[in-house]
């Protein structure tokens, strides 16, 4: 799921501030300057040459290797983040402050491993260092990076019962962050939502996927910059598309459809340009789509309540046939859309409907729907 250079430009924030605050560690300073780049990758390298050299007997050392473990995940080296965790968590001191530099250790420790190695095991174990984890007050950067990373694990999956506790666990975490988690919040919300839809089958799920691409919409008009309102253009397409997957019924589809027209959108707002409309919509010119055949979707956890679902943006001929074709968003994942594409999508183009006229069928950025029903 998620935000990555947004993530990665926070969490080093975090990460900066935690070292640079306590004198102790004003030595370190190639790691911190690695990290305040945002080059994970160096920092690792400097705190695996660092480490070996560090007085063993400071009383800061769980922190430092706390730190140099964070780092080395954000790098991708879960070996070294796990020893660093493991390091941290040798911490011997005792009182509230101990215990809750061990839980913060222990979340690194369990984030580590779940990366090296997704499975049943490493997931239940980060889980569990996570509910541990609630009695350390205020916000980190290491317990937002692992349940953002559990969050992926299980809803990426389709685990749904999963995601409904990890997603719960994620917004507490982003919401003791403060509004620059806003958006991983969200996306948290967005996995609760669905998930608790596929599990109970409850409609006001649905509706709460709506209210929270329209949030996002919103969200959209009122950040400072196109740049900031980026993550809240992701979450816009995928509430969007989750809540169409839910609410379509599983009729198969007819081998030519029209696609639907949307309102006329506001040209003076941000989310206009942002989000695929305008330019891309054929509201001069009636279309329907020609295809000789429509895939069939495969099997997914939840397709008793769910529909496979693809949101896409291409480019358009005078022809009307396709190029450039991205997935914007898709349920049940990005991987099944983009074979989708591949076989059948790239083969499809639009015609003129009746009434369409001599009208220019050339388009920038056209983004529609599909909606792929399994056969009864």
């Amino acid at each position: 799921m998620m935000l990555r250079s947004s993530i990665r430009r926070t969490v080093a924030v975090v990460l900066i501030v935690g070292l640079l605050a306590a004198p102790s560690l004003a030595d370190i300073k190639s790691f911190n300057a690695a990290v305040k780049a945002g080059d994970f990758k160096a920092a690792a390298a400097e705190a695996v040459a660092t480490w070996p050299t560090l007085n063993k007997a400071r009383k800061d050392l769980p922190i430092i290797a706390r730190e140099f473990g964070f780092a080395a995940m954000m790098a991708g080296d879960f070996a070294a983040a796990r020893m660093f965790a493991a390091e941290a968590m040798l911490e011997t001191g005792t009182g509230a402050e101990a215990d809750d530099s061990r839980a913060l250790s222990a979340v690194l420790l369990r984030a580590a491993e779940l990366r090296a190695a997704p499975d049943d095991k490493t997931r239940g174990a980060l889980m569990a260092a996570l509910r541990a984890r609630e009695a350390v007050p205020g916000f980190d950067g290491i317990s937002f990076v692992a349940v953002q990373g559990l969050v992926n694990h299980d809803f990426g999956n389709l685990n749904y019962r999963d995601a409904l506790e990890s997603s719960a666990a994620g917004l507490r975490i982003a919401g003791a962050g403060g509004p620059v988690y806003r958006p991983s919040a969200m996306r948290f919300e967005l996995a609760q939502a669905a998930s608790f839809y596929a599990i109970h089958g409850d409609k006001l799920m649905i509706e709460r996927m709506k209210a929270l691409a329209d949030r996002a919409r919103s969200e959209i008009n009122q950040v400072a910059s196109d740049s900031a309102a980026q993550p809240f253009v992701s979450i816009y397409h995928e509430a969007g598309v989750w809540a169409d997957a839910a609410e379509e019924d599983k009729s198969p589809p007819p081998k030519s459809a029209t696609p639907a027209l949307p309102a006329a959108p506001d040209p003076t707002l941000r989310s206009t340009r942002l989000l695929g409309v305008g330019s891309g919509l054929y509201a001069d010119c009636p279309v329907k789509l020609d295809a000789e055949e429509f895939p069939v979707p495969g099997k997914f956890n939840g397709d008793d309540k769910f529909v496979a679902t693809l949101m896409l943006r291409m480019d358009v001929n005078e022809a009307g046939r396709f190029s450039n074709i991205r997935v914007v968003a898709a349920m049940p994942n990005a991987a099944t859309a983009e074979t989708i594409v591949q076989r059948f999508v790239k083969s499809w183009r639009l015609e003129r409907a009746q009434g369409g006229g001599t009208c220019s069928l050339a388009r920038k950025d056209y983004t529609f729907t599909l909606v792929l029903n399994q056969p009864k």
